[in-house]
């Protein structure tokens, strides 16, 4: 049984899913704060974070209106 990390974004009110799997939440936490960066948010804060449904790991994290992420992992 492998863990791996999905991770889905809305930046600028546009959706994005990565394809690419996380070994953990720290590491796609990592990624989207760089892609951020680089694309379009200058210093990305997380406003706050929420359980999506029942299921503790799957969370979304807020940055602001129109920019958010979500972190769920995966077992395969």
């Amino acid at each position: 049984m492998k863990k791996t990390y999905r991770l889905e974004a809305v930046i600028e009110g546009n959706y994005i899913s990565f394809k690419k799997e996380f070994n953990s939440r720290n590491s796609a936490m990592n990624y989207i704060f760089g892609y951020c960066n680089s694309h379009c948010l200058r210093s990305p804060a997380i406003k706050d974070e929420y359980q999506v449904g029942d299921d503790k790991h799957n969370i979304e994290y807020e940055i602001d209106y129109y920019n958010r992420f979500r972190i769920a992992r995966v077992i395969r």
